[in-house]
């Protein structure tokens, strides 16, 4: 059973890794604060469209977005020691281009696949962005932040 669950963070670190590598450059896409490992994807909202009607990825935070520069954020939490998903978290992320001001919302649970939390965010110009993550537990007293560094191509 504790071999399923390690190949399952594996595959899930590898699946970030490659969407990732595929749509922009993600400076430091991993990163451990307290006892949580985080991961994050980013997704243009055009790949998501072309996907089956009845694909669950197209009704997922009340849908597609429609407009150009539309991305979906995916973030993946792990218990550091357990290597457990995390699935009772409240996450709350920001999104901006650096030096400019940046849009804030709740990331929800996603439906399709391994529980993961995730919304839509604008990125229209190329150029680097900011994603700033508030993760909640419901033993936490206060959030676990994180911030990373993403490279837009388009």
């Amino acid at each position: 059973m504790e071999f399923a669950r390690t190949w399952q963070w594996i595959l899930m670190a590898v699946f970030l890794a490659a969407a990732g590598a595929a749509k922009g450059q993600h400076l430091g896409q991993h990163q451990v604060v307290g006892d949580i490992e985080i991961f994050y994807g980013m997704t243009p909202a055009a790949e998501i469209r072309v996907r089956p009607a009845d694909a669950p990825e197209r009704t997922m935070h009340g849908g597609v977005p429609s407009g150009k520069g539309q991305h979906h954020l995916m973030v993946a939490l792990f218990d550091k020691d357990s290597k457990q998903r995390i699935t009772d978290a409240e996450v709350r992320a920001s999104v901006g281009e650096i030096g400019l001001s940046a849009t804030w919302k709740k990331l929800q649970p996603m439906a399709a696949g391994p529980m993961s939390y995730g919304n839509y965010f604008k990125m229209d110009a190329p150029g680097r962005y900011h994603i700033h993550l508030e993760i909640k537990r419901p033993d936490m007293a206060k959030p676990v932040r994180a911030d990373f560094d993403y490279v837009h191509p388009r």
